[in-house]
């Protein structure tokens, strides 16, 4: 009796080769033989072998499976959604977590910084698109991906971001790696991508920054089978696998909860893990002085900061913000913040928007944040519960409409509000943004003072700027507000949430002036 040859579907490589194709065709040729000699084992013997086909070298093995990040089904995670936005050639698609502020504020800033990155190179067209890559009660892992046409840098990037719902904190791709073991990681890397003909040396030198978006650091998950992948930034993206047996040994506590994580995927509700395990890796600020070494030591390689976001430990970070928008002149601002790499946060009214959408749509397809003033700019405190909660509820559905995500934050219209109100904007989800510079815009219609008071910002560890987008005055300080601060290698420019990332998040229902871990001190911080 005779059989068929098994179906062998081609191997695919990830930029689309069919790498696989004479591999399947030797296989097919194979399976051919074992037919036609099963077909003589039921009729004639088979006749013997010549001695050309006896010393007839045997086919090379089979090529690995493609590498294949995990991917989790959205259902382990509680309340996941997600949230979709398309206008000026900018696409993007993020996932929205109930059962974590945290994770879904860090998401958006990541998004958000992949989109300014792309802005301030002149990218014509952005996308940005994700993948759920782990998930249990103790970690959730999501991994963007952007992929950018036109300007001076089209091509790939990835961004992973990680929540350690041990120690509620959002950590980079670094924090997989134990901080003892960087330097034998970096060697493992560079032999893997020696062997694989990658640019194993430009791939450590990225490892050595931060993780994008903030740095060049390749984005690290895990496949399926535990294996960790890099994904290599470039024209196309580039995926690196390490074996697990080999990267096992140098995982942190947290990388091996993260792969198991992966491999093993359970649910995430956001309620706090019923058990540590062994304790979870708390990162550590880089140390103020290197290590002296000796002359016949090998230097170690220092792991870059774990965090997500931008280094506001060693810099002043400056939140320039603008409320009463968005007005016919925004554009304007938005042209200085893409010119000098720079970030805003717009705080709109409702009625504004309303009238504004196509205005309030580039700034968020940019990667600036907005967060909600109220529909009508009342003193909130003088409104009852259900007008304050009307004022909110429709500016948020309106922004919902407009931007396809509910936002994170509101100011309250003079920056009054009271027991009552910050109670409904917890209900909403929202925190109180707050501010500690007061640039008097409203009040002085000077671009000279606007400037002085934007960038005398800069004297403080971290800076909430108050300014309104509406006040031409305000328009022509912007470019020289952005540029000096551009210029000043001790300033970070920054969203609101981008404060918000460290060791302690911007929490709904409270008021902050600064960022979460300083003492807030401004006007009106409480709540």
């Amino acid at each position: 009796m005779t059989r068929g040859p098994p179906s062998v579907a081609p191997v695919i490589r990830n930029d689309g080769g069919n790498v696989g194709v004479k591999y399947v065709k030797r296989f097919m040729a194979a399976a051919a033989a074992v037919a036609m000699v099963g077909v003589s084992a039921c009729g004639a013997p088979p006749t013997s072998q010549s001695d050309e086909q006896k010393n007839t070298a045997p086919s090379s093995p089979p090529p690995p499976p493609p590498v294949e990040i995990a991917s989790v089904d959205h259902g382990n995670v509680e309340g996941l959604t997600e949230a979709s936005f398309d206008a000026h050639g900018v696409t993007t698609t993020i996932p929205v977590t109930a059962s974590s502020r945290l994770l879904t504020a860090a998401t958006m800033v990541v998004k958000d910084k992949m989109l300014r990155n792309a802005a301030h190179v002149g990218a014509e067209s952005d996308d940005v698109s994700w993948q759920l890559v782990a998930s249990s009660p103790e970690v959730v892992g999501v991994m963007l991906t952007q992929e950018q046409q036109g300007g001076e840098a089209a091509g790939t990037s990835a961004g992973a971001v990680w929540l350690d719902a041990v120690n509620n904190e959002v950590v980079g791709s670094a924090a997989l790696i134990d901080e003892t073991q960087w330097s034998a990681f970096l060697d493992l890397v560079r032999e893997v991508a020696v062997t694989e003909q990658a640019d194993a040396e430009a791939i450590i030198q990225a490892l050595s920054t931060p993780a994008a978006p903030y740095g060049d650091g390749p984005a690290m998950a895990f496949e399926s089978s535990g294996n960790l992948v890099l994904r290599v930034a470039g024209e196309e993206l580039v995926d690196l696998r390490i074996e697990a047996e080999s990267v096992d040994p140098m995982l942190s506590e947290f990388g091996r909860r993260a792969q198991q994580a992966a491999t093993s995927p359970q649910a995430f509700t956001g309620a706090p893990p019923a058990a540590a395990g062994d304790g979870a890796e708390t990162p550590t600020p880089a140390p103020d002085e290197t290590p002296e070494e000796t002359p016949d030591e090998t230097p170690v390689a220092q792991r870059p900061s774990v965090r997500i976001g931008p280094d506001c430990e060693n810099k002043s970070c400056v939140a320039l913000t603008y409320d009463d928008g968005p007005g016919p002149r925004t554009p304007e601002i938005l042209e200085q913040i893409a010119q000098h790499g720079g970030a805003a946060t717009f705080f709109q009214l409702g009625q504004v928007l309303e009238q504004n959408t196509d205005v309030g749509q580039q700034i968020v397809a940019q990667g600036q944040e907005v967060g909600g003033h109220s529909w009508s700019h009342p003193d909130l405190r003088g409104l009852s519960a259900e007008g304050v909660t009307e004022e909110i509820r429709r500016t948020n559905d309106l922004m919902t409409q407009t931007y396809g995500q509910e936002p994170l934050i509101m100011r309250p219209p003079y920056g009054a509000h009271n027991q009552s109100v910050d109670e409904i904007a917890n209900q909403h989800g929202l925190a109180l943004i707050q501010w500690n510079v007061d640039s008097q815009d409203w009040q002085t219609h000077s671009a000279a003072s606007t400037t002085a008071a934007a960038v005398g910002a800069a004297e403080k560890t971290s800076a909430i700027v108050l300014m309104h987008d509406i006040h031409d005055a305000t328009i022509e300080a912007s470019a020289e507000i952005y540029r000096q601060l551009a210029e000043n290698p001790e300033v970070e420019m920054v969203t609101v949430s981008e404060l918000g990332l460290g060791a302690a998040p911007i929490q709904q229902g409270h008021a902050y002036c600064s960022s979460p871990a300083e003492p807030q001190e401004g006007f009106d911080c409480a709540g």
